[in-house]
């Protein structure tokens, strides 16, 4: 499910405990949790998620398997793992910030042609991770996933220079397009030679942003 990151652990926020393949002892956990975690074969293997009881049989947690030392990509496996609500690392991933990006992937999905998830995880970030500068690749990786899931009959020549163009005028950027013959004529006969029968002329889309003198 979708994730959002906040700038702060939130009151209430469940923890979740990264462990080590073997390493429920060494993992600070609560006798209660390591009893429950091996009464449910977790071990720390790579990639599994095990959700752990609190008082009264309310949700008190979660352990995640890091194996022998799986990067910090692997934990965007949460996103699909958790049930909803808010969560926070106990302690916080070795790479902070791209623990906070492949969060955030894994709870891509793509909404084109559905309804939009009514749930979420909220994840308290680690603080030292910059929120801005993860929003803003996450927002990239995000805008190129949905351009190619949109079938093409929905995404030809017209509507990626739209989406490019879109994408140009939200950062100030400048558009410059080549189409129909106009490639012929500037010397690209190859990305006219592909596109010429179809009904959306082909073109070449440039997108120039920043100073012209920047290195």
């Amino acid at each position: 499910m979708p994730v959002e990151l906040v700038g702060k652990t939130l009151p209430g926020a469940l923890p979740v405990h990264l462990v080590a393949r073997d390493g429920l002892d060494a993992a600070g956990l609560a006798p209660a949790a390591i009893a429950w975690a091996r009464a449910n074969g977790f071990s720390g293997e790579a990639g599994r998620t095990l959700v752990v009881p609190g008082e009264n049989g309310a949700l008190g947690g979660a352990l995640f398997g890091i194996g022998d030392g799986e990067g910090a990509l692997a934990l965007g496996a949460l996103s699909k793992a958790l049930p909803e609500g808010d969560w926070h690392f106990a302690l916080a991933p070795a790479e902070a910030e791209l623990a906070a990006i492949a969060l955030l992937l894994g709870g891509y999905v793509f909404t084109r042609y559905g309804k939009k998830p009514g749930r979420a995880l909220r994840f308290g970030l680690p603080a030292d991770v910059d929120a801005g500068r993860v929003r803003r690749i996450v927002d990239g990786v995000f805008l190129t996933r949905d351009l190619v899931n949109t079938p093409t009959s929905d995404m030809g020549p017209e509507d990626l220079e739209q989406a490019v163009r879109t994408l140009a005028a939200r950062h100030k950027a400048e558009v410059s397009v080549i189409k129909g013959d106009d490639l012929l004529d500037r010397n690209f006969p190859m990305i006219h030679a592909v596109g010429r029968a179809s009904t959306s002329a082909p073109r070449l889309i440039d997108m120039r942003w920043g100073q012209q003198d920047a290195p």
